[in-house]
């Protein structure tokens, strides 16, 4: 999952000496950013959760529920000597 955040906007902090026109495969990617950000979680929301962990003293801060069991699975498949799957972050 995502966070609704303004990173597909960061190419407005860099030094008008260093743009570059944006590539079809840039733009492909930063339209598919582009929504999957608006569709996130609220950083408010994220917020708490860090809050949360820090007063808690959780050391690994899951964003999205779905993440513990996909970790899991990762490292499984990682320690038995395979390749895992792509993760889904949607």
């Amino acid at each position: 999952g995502m966070i609704a955040t303004n990173i597909v906007d960061s190419d407005r902090h860099r030094p008008d000496q260093l743009a570059t026109e944006f590539t079809e495969d840039q733009k492909f990617v930063t339209g598919y950013l582009a929504q999957a950000v608006a569709d996130g979680m609220a950083p408010s929301e994220v917020a708490r959760k860090v809050l949360d962990a820090i007063r808690n003293e959780t050391f690994l801060i899951f964003t999205h529920d779905t993440y513990p069991g996909q970790l899991s699975t990762r490292g499984e498949t990682l320690a038995s000597g395979g390749l895992p799957d792509i993760p889904d972050f949607a």
